[in-house]
């Protein structure tokens, strides 16, 4: 898990319970202020089971009210999330989170301020799908380099790796997502994800224009991305550039057997002759058979 629920607890808790001063906020009755304090007051001297039960019936009891009371409702919604999360109870606190993001009249940033927490305590209670779809909603409002690869992360744990792919790929035509490492991660991702060509494709146009440096490693990758695409004549192309470049036997060999399944005889041989002069003795029966 990326975040313990630890560590998600200790997210949920920093600041205040009241929002920042500032925001655009329906006026609360000094009543509940000093309840609402009160029982913050008593959460953090560890009485869970109280808080939690008080918030929860005047949550309750201000259901349909006015704005007022609606506004007061998400801050006791989310005293009760809290005190949820301090009893470990991860799921219930992210419910309790979403069900006080979803009052309206709540101020957009506090509601916004909300979604990181219960992204965290979804992933800390186990629920991938829900967590992703979150994440991609976090995105737009959050357009940084780390909540894009968090998201990625979770759709790959979510063995979802085409979507991985794709979310991948919008953080680098965005601009979130740069530079060498991140242009390798999106090829692998197309590559594992079930869209090999898009990957052949960022790949062959980074080795052109520099990006990416023209050798063995990333020829080796091109040459495995336009196979697993199923591109015949790039494929081809690929790995006899691959071939000559690296003039390994083996290379060659998988040249000839490439070659020789897809019904191009004379690049087999010649490909085949190649690693069986290198000493690749699966070579010569192979030859051997073209002869035949």
């Amino acid at each position: 898990m990326a975040m313990t629920f630890h560590a998600s607890l200790a997210v949920l808790l920093l600041g205040l319970l009241l929002p920042t001063a500032g925001l655009a906020q329906p006026a609360l009755p000094g009543s509940f202020i000093t309840d609402l304090e009160a029982l913050q007051a008593r959460l953090e001297s560890g009485d869970t089971a109280s808080v939690s039960e008080r918030a929860a019936r005047q949550a309750e009891r201000l259901a349909g009210g006015n704005q007022a009371d609606r506004w007061t409702r998400a801050l006791y919604l989310q005293l009760a999330a809290r005190a949820a999360a301090r009893d470990e109870q991860p799921a219930e606190a992210a419910d309790l989170l979403a069900d006080a993001r979803a009052i309206e009249v709540a101020p957009p940033e506090w509601r916004r301020r909300r979604l990181p927490e219960e992204i965290d305590l979804r992933q800390a209670a186990g629920q991938w799908d829900r967590v992703l779809t979150m994440l991609e909603e976090h995105l737009d409002a959050k357009p940084d380099a780390e909540s894009w690869r968090r998201a990625a992360s979770i759709a790959r744990r979510a063995d979802d790796v085409g979507r991985a792919a794709a979310i991948w790929d919008a953080g680098w035509r965005l601009g979130v997502l740069k530079g060498r490492e991140d242009l390798l991660t999106l090829i692998r991702l197309h590559l594992a994800g079930g869209t090999p060509a898009r990957g052949a494709e960022r790949l062959e146009e980074a080795i052109k224009s520099g990006e990416l440096a023209d050798d063995l490693a990333n020829r080796r990758l091109l040459a495995q991305a336009w196979q697993a695409a199923r591109d015949r004549s790039s494929a081809l192309e690929a790995w006899q550039t691959l071939a000559r470049r690296s003039d390994e036997g083996q290379d060659w060999l998988h040249l000839g057997r490439l070659a020789l399944a897809w019904g191009e005889a004379e690049l087999a041989q010649r490909a085949l002759q190649e690693a069986n002069t290198r000493g690749v003795e699966q070579a010569e029966p192979l030859l051997a058979s073209l002869k035949e």
